[in-house]
């Protein structure tokens, strides 16, 4: 595969020599000449077959290759034409920060609304670790709200309505 690719691109720039010997065998300078169409190829262009390939079907391809590049015209033709797809609302996946604290806070809120006060150990006790979680950052809402005073107590925190 390594050499047949090889002596492909040999030929094409032996091909490239002849063409160059011949314009300026004819005297024109390139610049007039519309036969030689020499565009850049986008490197790295790789083609690998998942299935065995014979030599003409590398011929084939190759001599595609060339025509593509030599009729930049047909190539654009070629092109897909995709219609962009209506952008979805994102907003109807997401569930907002603010929506699941506040379940949070209306929580706590409940929990030390009849003594003024709580411990966030009892408040806490009938939840699993998330739920703990999110309470624990509900009570920092709270508190960054100025509704609640926290304050540390041994291992607990002491939650305090502020009215």
């Amino acid at each position: 595969m390594a050499a047949l690719s090889s002596a492909l691109i040999y030929r094409m720039k032996v091909e490239s020599i002849f063409a160059l010997q011949r314009a300026a065998m004819e005297k024109k300078p390139i610049r007039q000449r519309t036969d030689v169409d020499i565009e850049l190829i986008d490197i790295p262009y790789r083609h690998e077959s998942t299935y065995p390939v014979s030599l003409d079907d590398l011929l084939g391809l190759l001599q595609n290759l060339i025509g593509s590049i030599a009729n930049p015209q047909s190539r654009r033709n070629n092109r897909l034409n995709i219609e962009p797809l209506e952008v979805p609302d994102f907003q109807e996946y997401f569930i907002s920060l603010e929506s699941i604290i506040g379940k949070y806070e209306e929580l706590i809120i409940k929990k030390i609304s009849k003594q003024g006060f709580g411990m966030l150990q009892n408040i806490i006790s009938d939840l699993d670790a998330t739920d703990s979680i999110r309470c624990f950052f509900a009570i920092l809402f709270l508190a960054k709200d100025e509704k609640i005073d926290i304050e540390q107590i041994e291992d607990d925190i002491k939650i305090t309505l502020i009215k």
